[in-house]
């Protein structure tokens, strides 16, 4: 192909976007015209079209090519078994088919799209040394993290202080141009929704590989080793782009673009958990230790997913309970009776999540009442310590350390696994950077 494929083209973005934050990017420019175009990536953020029946149709119904896929001299636009990507046209056989539909079967993805996926990790397969199909797969998920990650790190450079000025006005323009664009009618989910959207779908992708895993075992096609790697993998980078969307979230609030619809949203998903297992995500597959006697990742057989909503939930608390946020007296609250009034009117499905949210929330928005000064709405009024020692007998602490301790037990002891080691570069699990850790 005469151009770079998707992958390449964030890859290189990325790298500038690192060396930004680490102030040796020698060339400021081309870095702006590569945010420039991938102002509409970061828009649509992860949006995929699913299976479309006309796409299928359009890549089955051709004669194969026995010599496998190369350049058509003819640009006909309609010549059966010809896949159009970018100005360029490509013959395709019988093989690619097959990889490209089972590509779309495995990811849920639009035909045409997984076609140009194949094409492009036909040199992975050569690097990596593993199939066309799972090197597709490898590709999916490594453009979807640079996407996720490269748009990271501008939030995080438009918030941080330490930007030089010019640098960080030209990154808040971009987050504003992707966040709020002008052509947007505002009558639909504001950005952080879509965010939040796309974290649940994910816990569905993780539902579905389990699903997979159970169906391929009962045929008893899950004790090939290529089968339950692609799972596995699949697995750990669903949850780096999970995680990614919550920092995400985080820098998006830190930015002052959350809405008070936002807010409830977030709570609305704690609130509603009914098992600490499906609150925290917790995606078992310890089948995979009878297929794979080392498995480098068999340490992540428990995954914490709702630790990556910590970050965004902190900024939202922040923004709309302190007294240096963004929300009024009155609106402080307000919200103050949402969270920590009215339980027996609208109860929290658990009383631990619910207690560690109030904490969190009353060492914010208790402020209010430590500062006034003479003259203040809030004077002669106190905040009811009685409420805050009534939390504790509810285990919010215990049940933050509980929440953090195992992810982080989990990253160490992969980090220790041996075999890791000898895992290509794109296959190894990573974890992405916490808002709360150096860049």
């Amino acid at each position: 192909m005469s151009e770079l494929g998707g992958l390449e083209r964030l890859e290189s973005l990325h790298r500038d976007l690192l060396s930004l934050t680490q102030f040796r990017l020698s060339n400021v420019e081309r870095l702006w015209v590569q945010l420039e175009a991938h102002i509409g990536e970061f828009r649509h953020l992860l949006e995929k079209a699913p299976r479309n029946e006309q796409s299928r149709k359009r890549l089955t119904t051709g004669t194969g090519v026995p010599d496998g896929i190369h350049m058509s001299s003819e640009l006909t636009g309609n010549d059966i078994g010809k896949l159009p990507v970018q100005d360029e046209e490509y013959a395709i056989n019988e093989d690619f088919q097959q990889n490209a539909l089972q590509l779309a079967d495995a990811l849920d993805l639009d035909e045409i799209e997984s076609a140009r996926i194949v094409l492009e990790a036909l040199a992975d397969a050569e690097v990596l040394g593993r199939s066309l199909l799972e090197s597709s797969i490898i590709r999916f998920h490594q453009t979807r993290k640079y996407l996720l990650d490269s748009f990271r790190l501008v939030l995080h450079g438009s918030v941080d202080p330490n930007t030089p000025e010019p640098i960080r006005d030209t990154l808040q323009d971009v987050v504003s141009r992707v966040v709020q664009p002008q052509e947007s009618s505002g009558d639909g989910p504001s950005f952080i929704m879509k965010c939040l959207q796309k974290m649940g779908e994910m816990k569905s992708m993780l539902q579905g590989l389990t699903d997979r895993l159970n169906g391929a075992s009962v045929l008893g096609q899950a004790q090939r080793s290529e089968f339950h790697e692609t799972i596995e993998y699949q697995r750990a980078s669903l949850v780096q782009q999970h995680e990614s969307l919550g920092t995400i979230v985080h820098f998006i609030v830190k930015a002052n673009y959350a809405a008070p619809k936002d807010f409830e949203q977030i709570l609305d998903v704690l609130k509603r958990a009914d098992k600490y297992d499906n609150f925290l995500g917790m995606f078992f597959l310890s089948q995979l230790s009878g297929f794979a006697p080392r498995s480098p990742w068999r340490t992540f057989e428990l995954t914490i997913m709702a630790v990556h909503l910590v970050p965004a939930l902190s900024s939202f608390i922040f923004a709309f309970g302190a007294p240096e946020g963004f929300s009024t007296l009155r609106e402080a609250r307000n919200w103050n009776g949402k969270i920590v009034g009215h339980k027996d009117q609208n109860p929290w499905a658990l009383h631990y999540v619910h207690a560690a949210v109030s904490a969190w929330w009353l060492a914010e928005y208790s402020g209010w009442y430590m500062d006034n000064q003479t003259g203040s709405p809030l004077t002669g009024v106190n905040l009811d310590e009685g409420l805050f020692i009534s939390i504790q007998f509810n285990f919010p602490f215990q049940f933050v350390i509980h929440s953090v301790q195992p992810a982080n037990l989990a990253q160490q002891k992969a980090e220790q696994e041996p075999s890791n080691s000898q895992m290509p570069s794109k296959m190894a699990p990573s974890t992405s950077c916490s808002p709360f850790q150096p860049m």
